[in-house]
C-alpha cells in the first residue's frame, strides 16, 4: 500500500479555522425581533462597511425605535454590539476578498471603507498577527494543498456528467 506523505509547505488549514474562530457571527434568524433581523440584513448587505449611522438606519429601516434602543435590542439579541458585528462582518469580507480575488491590498481597503490601507494593514494585523499579504499567501498554499489531498473536488476537474 503506498504511503502519503505530507508536502511540507501543505500546513493543517489552522488559518481557516484561525479566521472564522475570531470572527464568528450569529446567524440572520427571522425568529428573533424582526429590527435586529434588518439590521443585520443592512449591516451584511454592506459587508461591514462604515460610513453609515445607526439613527440614520433606524429611520430608512423603518423600525420605529431610536438609536440607543436598538443598540440595546441587537446586543441582547446577537450577543454582539453593533459595532463588533460589524468590524467581524467587514474582516470575513476582507478574507473572502484576499483568498478569492486578485485585487489589491489597496483595493480591498478602499472597497470596504478603510481611510487608508495602512489603517486596514493595522487593523488587519492587529486580529490575525499577520499581514493581509502573508494571509493571503497562506490561503492560497491552503488551497493548493486541498487540491493536491482532494483530487477531483475542484471546479474544473469535475467530470462532465457528474
Amino acid at each position: 500500500m503506498a504511503r502519503l506523505t505530507r508536502r511540507p509547505d501543505c500546513a493543517d488549514n489552522a488559518l481557516g479555522r484561525l479566521a472564522m474562530t475570531r470572527l464568528q457571527l450569529p446567524e440572520p434568524n427571522p425568529n428573533v425581533d424582526w429590527r435586529v433581523f434588518r439590521l443585520q440584513q443592512f449591516i451584511d448587505r454592506r459587508e461591514g462597511r462604515l460610513g453609515w449611522r445607526l439613527t440614520d438606519a433606524c429611520r430608512d429601516l423603518d423600525l420605529g425605535i431610536s438609536a440607543p434602543h436598538a443598540a440595546r435590542l441587537f446586543r441582547q439579541c446577537c450577543g454582539l454590539t453593533i459595532r463588533e458585528y460589524t468590524k467581524r462582518k467587514r474582516f470575513r469580507s476582507a478574507t473572502k476578498y484576499l483568498e478569492t480575488t486578485p485585487l489589491s491590498i489597496k483595493e480591498i481597503a478602499a472597497n470596504l471603507g478603510y481611510s487608508t490601507p495602512a489603517d486596514f494593514f493595522r487593523k488587519f494585523k492587529e486580529l490575525f498577527h499577520m499581514t493581509p499579504s502573508d494571509y493571503r499567501e497562506r490561503s492560497r498554499t491552503a488551497s493548493r494543498c486541498e487540491n493536491l489531498r482532494n483530487p477531483g473536488t475542484s471546479y474544473g476537474l469535475m467530470p462532465r456528467d457528474a
